[in-house]
């Protein structure tokens, strides 16, 4: 298996399809980085809501599958993969929030 499943990919754009406060383009490209969140919460047996503890935990599990090794291009720097991956799973938050940006 990939990164990532087909499974994957699709339970993660149906946590985007409702977002109105990004555009479809967005959505779509956050739904992509997404998928690995999906997997980790398959993984761990978590349903996909997002904590404080599940998002430490995710980033850990990042490194454990050498994320960035396996995506990385010359063009990407480790810190630019996290915080685009990161930012996804933050996107999720917000929307589990009703777009509250303050992450409480």
């Amino acid at each position: 298996m990939g990164l990532y499943s087909k499974q994957d990919l699709k339970d993660s754009q149906e946590l985007y399809q409702n977002c109105e406060f990004i555009s479809k383009k967005t959505r779509s490209i956050y739904a992509w980085r997404a998928a690995l969140w999906v997997r980790y919460c398959k993984e761990h047996s978590l349903d996909f809501s997002v904590t404080e503890d599940k998002l430490i935990n995710f980033l850990d599990w990042l490194f454990e599958i050498d994320l960035v090794n396996k995506i990385n291009t010359k063009k990407s720097y480790v810190p630019d993969i996290l915080r685009d991956h990161m930012g996804s799973v933050i996107c999720l938050w917000r929307i589990q929030t009703g777009n509250n940006p303050d992450l409480v």
